[in-house]
């Protein structure tokens, strides 16, 4: 019964996922901010995850920059609160790889973009800007995004333009650009 009150008395201040949160993290992250020891486990974790990305060597590196940027939502669900610095590092992360051709079309690297993206002010530039360095451009999702940015400002006439671009270049899974254009 506890938990219920603490959570109802945090939740609006709690920055609500598309995917939805892992309740263990969300309940860790409340109780850090009542909680001088808890917040600074928290803080640990973080630079616990900053020191393993420092010195990373093997071959995947979006691998554990994604785990971080995941575990950096979760557990600070305020959302860009001063603590947090996602923004920063999410932008960090997108900056490290931007050029790396293994990963942009890596749906993982897409996504992280996407999480970007809907923090700016004006989406669709960014869709924009995004799309003319090649990243995302043969994944469905990436096209499914953007267009539901002008479908929900009812511009259906952008979006088809946005699903017959993702056509053009052929994105996959096809099913999906042609299931979400229907």
């Amino acid at each position: 019964m506890e938990q219920i009150e603490v959570f109802s008395q945090s939740k609006e201040n709690i920055q609500p996922l598309r995917q939805g949160r892992v309740v263990s993290q969300l309940e860790t992250a409340l109780e850090a901010q009542d909680n001088p020891t808890a917040y600074q486990e928290l803080i640990k974790e973080q630079q616990r995850y900053e020191v393993l990305i420092r010195s990373y060597e093997g071959g995947d590196p979006l691998q554990l920059w994604g785990e971080y940027v995941s575990w950096v939502e979760q557990s600070f669900p305020q959302g860009n609160g001063r603590d947090s610095k996602y923004p920063q590092i999410l932008e960090k992360c997108l900056t490290l790889f931007k050029d790396d051709a293994n990963y942009k079309q890596d749906l993982r690297y897409v996504k992280l973009w996407l999480k970007y993206i809907e923090l700016q002010a004006n989406p669709q530039e960014v869709f924009q800007l995004v799309h003319s360095h090649g990243i995302g451009t043969q994944t469905s999702l990436f096209y499914r995004c953007w267009a539901y940015h002008f479908e929900l400002a009812k511009d259906f006439k952008h979006a088809d333009e946005v699903y017959k671009l993702g056509c053009t270049y052929n994105a996959q899974p096809k099913e999906e650009l042609d299931n979400a254009r229907a």
